[in-house]
């Protein structure tokens, strides 16, 4: 990626360097199920492909949701992480 990066922005590709790590962490690793960004975050991250997705497939992305508190944000977001971490360590274990 970096490579083509550089053959086609030349002497600009660092311009483009945020955006490379960004698809490289919005892509599912199939080795694990789950985006580099989904494993730290414990949620799929809404880049511009989710975006696009949602627009082609005609399912907005819901822009009002209830509040919660930080606390149960919190212990949501742990438990979603923990899960994720779990599915990737059986995934990684499957025999090929």
């Amino acid at each position: 990626m970096l490579r083509s990066m550089v053959d086609e922005f030349e002497g600009s590709w660092d311009k483009c360097l945020l955006w490379a790590l960004f698809a490289y962490r919005e892509i599912t690793v199939e080795t694990f199920g789950f985006s580099p960004y989904e494993m730290l975050f414990g949620r799929p991250v809404r880049g511009p492909l989710a975006l696009d997705r949602s627009t082609w497939l005609e399912s907005p992305i819901p822009s009002t949701r209830t509040k919660q508190s930080v606390l149960q944000y919190m212990l949501d977001l742990r438990e979603r992480i923990a899960k994720c971490h779990e599915l990737a360590t059986n995934t990684a274990k499957m025999p090929v």
